[in-house]
């Protein structure tokens, strides 16, 4: 199992980093962990095949977590018909419904055969031969004083399992813990709350390596400030930059 960390800012693109795209490739499929601009093109300039891409799972419907979906599907579009039909999990029916008008305004809407849009509930979401993803709700929006849903990710493959946490809440109240009922590769936002609260809780959960994505300008400067703050840990702290690759 491999992920590559497409894209790792934070709301907004840097210099050196595009919005949140991680892509988890299992056995030779391919699957998308958020969807951030520009996020075909980075698959592309990879060399990575949509004709591959099983699944696409967004936690949150902020544009920076979405916002590269229209392009997505217009490279999905040009796939072969026999290509795998693409599973695409958002998080709210108004989502859904705001991405399907803005590809039909651009006159780029997809067969049958192409993608397959779906909300996300509570619970196991997805199953194919290669992983399994349940979606634990969590609080994001309450950063805004706002509700709307929101989503961590556990993936379980190959004996293996990865919780990616989507964004969360500034005191972290809303961490999937129970994702973590096993030991687990975190991958994990830095952004919308101080580390040593992170480090709290994650020094109580079987955590076997914390990856760190959707990174702050202040820990883009300084990771491995990041991994000091987070106080005691057992498990190795790796904050990704964009292109970079994990074997997991």
């Amino acid at each position: 199992m491999r992920l590559i960390t497409l894209g790792t800012a934070h709301g907004n693109p840097t210099l050196t980093r595009f919005n949140s795209a991680s892509l988890l490739e299992v056995n030779g499929a391919l699957y998308l962990f958020e969807a951030g601009a520009p996020v075909n093109a980075l698959m592309i300039r990879q060399g990575f095949d949509f004709d591959s891409l099983h699944g696409v799972f967004v936690s949150h419907a902020h544009e920076d977590h979405i916002g590269g979906l229209p392009g997505l599907i217009k490279s999905l579009n040009k796939r072969p018909e026999n290509a795998v039909k693409t599973a695409v999990f958002l998080p709210e029916q108004q989502t859904v419904d705001a991405v399907t008008a803005f590809v039909g305004a651009t006159h780029r809407m997809w067969g049958e055969h192409v993608l397959d849009m779906k909300v996300i509930c509570p619970g196991e979401i997805f199953r194919d031969e290669n992983i399994r993803v349940t979606a634990y709700l969590t609080d994001h929006f309450s950063n805004e004083n706002k509700s709307f849903p929101s989503y961590a990710f556990a993936v379980d493959a190959g004996g293996k399992r990865v919780v990616f946490t989507g964004d969360l809440s500034r005191k972290l109240e809303d961490f999937p813990l129970a994702a973590f009922d096993r030991p687990a590769v975190c991958v994990m936002e830095c952004q919308h709350y101080r580390p040593e609260i992170a480090g709290a809780v994650l020094s109580k959960l079987p955590v076997s390596r914390f990856i760190g994505v959707h990174i702050s300008d202040k820990w883009d400067k300084d990771p491995a400030g990041f991994a000091a703050a987070l106080g005691e840990h057992r498990f190795p702290v790796e904050l990704a930059a964009d292109a970079m690759e994990f074997e997991l």
